[in-house]
């Protein structure tokens, strides 16, 4: 490479370094774990504010986000505890139009549809730990 090309690349590590995208270690990382007001990594509530199908954890393994999960991880930014990700959650699902099943019905309702994200939010957020994508 030329002192142009290395030049280009410190530039975009650095940004990505500064804005929080990419994180600098000289160890292995941790995973983060599941609190009171859950957090998500910017790399993966940015992936997942713009649609896409995959993010990556810090141990750089793909993890597959259905679309419930695309709404719900950039609710992930450490200020909303449960009962705030369940009100952010159930109205983003209505905005979205997704259709929700409860034991195979059909939820019609947006109070229907907090109730389902209620009984469903901590197995999602323990999922969401267990891929490595809560944290930093």
């Amino acid at each position: 490479t030329t002192g142009d090309d290395r030049a280009a690349i410190h530039d975009a590590l650095l940004k990505l370094v500064t804005s929080g995208m990419l994180v600098a270690a000289t160890s292995p990382m941790a995973s983060g774990k599941l609190t009171d007001q859950p957090l998500a990594s910017r790399l993966v509530r940015w992936d997942c504010d713009a649609g896409l199908p995959t993010t990556a954890n810090p141990r750089h393994e793909f993890i597959e986000i259905d679309d419930i999960s695309r709404l719900l991880v950039p609710l992930l930014d450490g200020t909303r505890d449960q009962d705030a990700l369940v009100t952010a959650l159930s109205e983003a699902i209505s905005q979205a139009g997704l259709r929700i099943t409860d034991s195979g019905a059909i939820v019609e309702t947006v109070d229907q549809a907090s109730q389902v994200v209620r009984k469903n939010l901590p197995a999602m957020l323990r999922r969401l730990e267990l891929s490595g994508l809560l944290g930093q």
